[in-house]
């Protein structure tokens, strides 16, 4: 039978909060462990503060080199960034609302799938027996939180039948990814590194996409920027690039309700095609030319197209089949999350 919009809603969101949840949580294990390593792999490290402070993780003065010195020392905010439910982008924020939501839509759950979440709710609490919080306490929360987090896509992915419930959590998990992996992307890699070597920014961003393995079992070690970008962005067998997660939202759009007598595209349709087409005739060629101020202008009028477009996509979404109790939910506010 139809699904009450309500549902739908609340499944919707549930998918765009349980990956910006997981999106949030590579982001911030990658920068703590490398600014906690021995060496400290210092050039990667300005750029993944960039994306933390892009996506409101921490305060964008941290990414503006001349107003570190007056913020406290960035290790010490990280875990804030983790724990404290009172910074509305914290990571335990984000899955606070995952679990509320969840809590609503149990029914429409398989089983463990619902159970993930709820430990996840335990797994994701500052550990209490510390008064104050290493870069190991915190790594090993955050392999946790990841690890209950992929094991909840993976049952959702695996338990649900293939209803209108299961498409439109898939659905908002589609969107949020390719979202958040074009925001990291452009905070990481539209400037031009003016150390000669690029590989710690390459392997970080790589990192943070859970593409580092396939990157090096295709390409061995060698680190270059064409290859990565079209790993992340344009390869459409890596269920991570941006191109894959928007040739999902095309067939997942192409198959929602509409009225039969309709020939033509909707607008919805419109929107998501048009990202694809984008994307899908992009020439990493083209993308990784630099400019005389040394930016990827190619690269980044993608990257920002793409997160300028996928909200309204989500609103077109929104506004033709979910319905909003309450607060609506806007895609790019610092405050209730995208």
């Amino acid at each position: 039978g139809e699904l009450p919009s309500r549902v739908v809603d609340n499944l919707f969101w549930l998918g765009r909060y349980a990956e910006r949840a997981e999106s949030s949580a590579r982001l911030l294990r990658t920068t703590m462990q490398l600014i906690s390593s021995e060496d400290g792999d210092m050039p990667a490290i300005p750029a993944l503060v960039r994306a933390l402070a892009d996506s409101g993780q921490i305060e964008p003065g941290y990414a503006i080199a001349e107003l570190t010195s007056s913020l406290p020392q960035l290790e010490s905010m990280l875990p804030e960034a983790v724990f404290d439910i009172k910074l509305p982008r914290s990571l335990r924020s984000t899955i606070n609302e995952a679990v509320r939501l969840a809590s609503i839509v149990r029914d429409r759950l398989a089983l463990d799938a619902w159970r993930i979440l709820h430990k996840l709710d335990h797994t994701a609490r500052r550990p209490k027996q510390k008064f104050a919080l290493d870069a190991t306490d915190v790594l090993e929360v955050l392999d946790s939180i990841l690890t209950d987090l992929v094991a909840f896509a993976g049952l959702a992915g695996e338990s649900m039948t293939r209803t209108q419930s299961w498409r439109f959590l898939d659905l908002g998990r589609r969107l949020e990814r390719a979202y958040q992996t074009s925001s990291a992307l452009r905070a990481m890699l539209t400037e031009v590194q003016l150390a000669e070597d690029d590989s710690p920014v390459l392997e970080a961003a790589l990192l943070t996409q859970d593409s580092l393995m396939t990157y090096r079992s295709r390409y061995l070690a060698n680190m270059q920027l064409p290859a990565a970008l079209d790993l992340l962005i344009t390869d459409d067998t890596n269920p991570r690039s941006i191109i894959f997660q928007l040739a999902r939202i095309v067939e997942h759009i192409d198959n929602l309700p509409r009225d039969a007598n309709q020939a033509q595209l909707g607008p919805e349709q419109r929107l998501a095609l048009a990202l694809y087409n984008g994307v899908r005739l992009a020439d990493v060629s083209d993308l990784i030319e630099a400019d005389s101020s040394l930016q990827r202008v190619k690269l980044d009028r993608l990257l920002r197209r793409i997160g300028d477009q996928l909200p309204k996509l989500s609103d077109v979404v929104s506004s033709r089949f979910l319905i909003h109790a309450g607060l609506a939910r806007h895609f790019g506010s610092r405050t209730m999350g995208l």
